[in-house]
């Protein structure tokens, strides 16, 4: 599983409402551990809107993967949430798209599908 995990952890590392990491209940972690009911190791864990919601599916990468996007939505890194994590260009798109009415964004994006065909 830890391969798997690890994965998991890469994916999801510049996604700025989705953290995952793991907790030594034997070690520093004991009272962490006791608040959120772990009991056997490892034990999975997601915290979402301030609950903590078991994991009992599967252990492979896809099956967790499907888990946080259905549960936690994850946002891109760059995104009118988000712009810090933002480059200087994607921040100018995305503010110039702010600026567009709902009209325009859909022209914009009707012409950009065409290029893409294109």
């Amino acid at each position: 599983m830890q391969p798997d995990f690890d994965k998991l952890r890469k994916t999801f590392a510049d996604t700025p409402n989705v953290v995952i990491g793991s907790l030594d209940c034997a070690g520093n972690a004991q009272s962490t551990c006791g608040q959120h009911s772990v009991q056997g190791y490892p034990t999975l864990k997601m915290i979402a809107d301030g609950r903590t919601i078991d994991y009992n599916g599967a252990r492979s990468f896809d099956a967790m993967k499907r888990e946080v996007e259905s549960k936690l939505k994850p946002r891109p890194a760059c995104s009118l949430e988000s712009k810090d994590a933002c480059s200087k260009e994607d921040r100018e798109v995305l503010e110039m798209s702010e600026k567009l009415s709902k009209a325009e964004r859909l022209s914009k994006i009707k012409e950009v599908e065409q290029e893409i065909k294109d």
